[in-house]
């Protein structure tokens, strides 16, 4: 399960979540996984795209956070990928006692999470865009590495 801060303006326009810009590095990851997007839940801490991109509100964030309790309820996922400080904080106010993987390198459990789900927080895709070649390599592998080992354990 993938968790973002909220949709934008092209996610919008195709109904797709992660669509372009910082969703390269989503898809990137997905294809060195032999994944697709179509393959996992994606949702956001805010459901709605802001006014001109704005950062999320605290009022936006607590009005959507039952929509995002709820779809954890429903999804009941073996590991939930946070992407930026919104994701970070909702997931985990969710589940305060799940363990945090490393994601560079990634490092699994050593034991498969009983009860409540792994977590990966990564920093948002978005950030990453502005970064040297290296880090952006190492959060590709590192996010593909991590869908990988959940797959393994579905």
């Amino acid at each position: 399960m993938l968790v973002g801060q909220s949709l934008c303006g092209p996610c919008m326009k195709t109904g797709i979540p992660f669509t372009g810009g910082s969703g390269r590095f989503i898809d990137a990851a997905l294809a060195l996984a032999g994944r697709c997007k179509a393959e996992l839940f994606t949702t956001n801490v805010v459901h709605c795209h802001p006014p001109e991109n704005q950062p999320s509100e605290r009022a936006w964030i607590a009005n959507c956070a039952d929509y995002l309790r709820r779809e954890f309820a429903v999804v009941r996922p073996l590991l939930v990928v946070g992407l930026g400080e919104d994701a970070r904080s909702a997931i985990r106010a969710e589940y305060p006692r799940s363990p945090v993987l490393e994601w560079w390198p990634f490092t699994p459990p050593a034991q498969p999470p009983t009860g409540d789900p792994a977590l990966l927080l990564l920093p948002h895709p978005r950030w990453v865009m502005t970064r040297p070649a290296r880090l952006r390599e190492a959060w590709v592998v590192g996010l593909a590495n991590a869908i990988t080992w959940a797959f393994l354990r579905v």
